[in-house]
């Protein structure tokens, strides 16, 4: 099947309303908002929201995308992925960052990328600031952080019994 173009325009947003089916895959190149049915891939390459209701019959990719609807399958996403309280994923999710709200079910696997923003820049050892080794303090200058009321007493040593044999009295 061919797949549908979906032209951004500049500031735009693509929008696939509730009760819209798209036979096959979608490509985006603006935002994308889908609320209806789409049943091959959706690719976009700005953010991706699928709201609740919406299905996709594929794998679903763009920079952004936010996820609150049921989805089965896998999401990748060059920025982030979200999952809203209204998600239930059931797939592999692989971004350089991914945020899942409080409500959300998920169940599949995590990729998460070293992305180029993410690496640190190699630094000289000479530019290196010097770094104190931290002072060591005395027990009692440590700050009491735990209240009396919930402090462990130390319980006291049993006297050790070695090879006797313990026998049972009666009185």
């Amino acid at each position: 099947m061919p797949s549908l173009l979906a032209s951004g325009m500049a500031m735009g947003t693509t929008k696939i309303a509730a009760g819209t089916r798209v036979a096959g895959p979608l490509y985006a190149t603006g935002d994308v908002e889908v609320a209806g049915v789409i049943d091959g891939n959706l690719d976009g390459e700005a953010t991706v929201t699928l709201l609740p209701g919406a299905q996709i019959g594929g794998l679903v990719r763009g920079r952004t995308v936010v996820i609150g609807c049921t989805l089965r399958g896998p999401v990748q996403a060059t920025s982030s992925i979200r999952l809203l309280a209204s998600a239930d994923l059931r797939g592999d999710l692989d971004a350089p960052r991914v945020i899942i709200d409080d409500g959300a079910l998920f169940e599949g696997q995590v990729r998460m990328p070293r992305g180029a923003a993410r690496t640190l820049p190699d630094v000289a050892p000479a530019t290196l600031p010097a770094i104190a080794p931290p002072a060591t303090l005395a027990p009692q200058t440590l700050p009491q952080l735990v209240p009396p009321e919930h402090r462990r007493t130390e319980i006291p040593e049993l006297p050790s019994l070695g090879r006797r044999r313990l026998q049972r009295r009666m009185s």
